[in-house]
């Protein structure tokens, strides 16, 4: 009887890994809730988070990402993704308390960073999130992300210089609205330093 409970397990976790990567979150939830109860089964609860925020229902999936943090408390991954659900929801408190545990775990995780860097950033602390968006690049040192943070946040300490200084580091900006803000902004810059 436990080797077909077995066998049942492991058929609704294929099938709903499967419907997860081909984007059928729904379908996928469904089939590993049907399994989520077998312990031999490590990425249940995290594949169902995965799904669920995928679907945009953050708080349904901070409870499954609390879940496989709970089982496994290593996972980097299951830290971020619970952080960014407190982020969504508006829960910047309890964000940052899982990057900070995040990095506890892997100091170099540079991900951790920025994200704390994008809830500054967001408060409007300009400063707290340069410091963030530099140590994001201290541990991945072509990060485009964090050198278009960079730049928003010397423009919003009306520092234009500085704001084209990291925007001139992006290789290939591939947001058209934001390279016209950037082209236009640093264009402007060099003229005016030229007059």
């Amino acid at each position: 009887m436990m080797a077909v409970h077995a066998q049942n397990s492991a058929a609704h976790y294929n099938k709903g890994k499967s419907e997860f990567y081909t984007g059928h979150y729904n379908a996928c939830i469904t089939e590993l809730k049907a399994c989520a109860q077998d312990t031999s089964l490590k990425d249940c609860n995290y594949l169902i988070a995965l799904s669920l925020f995928n679907l945009k229902q953050y708080s349904s999936a901070a409870q499954y990402f609390k879940k496989d943090i709970a089982a496994n408390k290593k996972n980097t991954n299951a830290y971020l993704q619970l952080a960014k659900c407190y982020s969504m929801t508006h829960k910047t408190g309890k964000a940052n308390r899982c990057y900070n545990c995040l990095l506890k775990i892997q100091p170099d995780y540079y991900l951790a960073y920025f994200e704390k860097g994008n809830i500054k950033f967001t408060q409007k602390k300009y400063k707290p999130a340069v410091e963030l968006y530099n140590k994001t690049l201290l541990y991945k040192p072509q990060f485009e992300n964090a050198f278009y943070q960079l730049g928003y946040c010397f423009l919003s300490l009306k520092d234009t210089a500085t704001a084209c200084s990291y925007w001139n580091r992006i290789q290939d900006i591939d947001d058209f609205e934001n390279y016209q803000q950037i082209e236009q902004l640093c264009l402007a810059k060099h003229i005016s330093q030229q007059h």
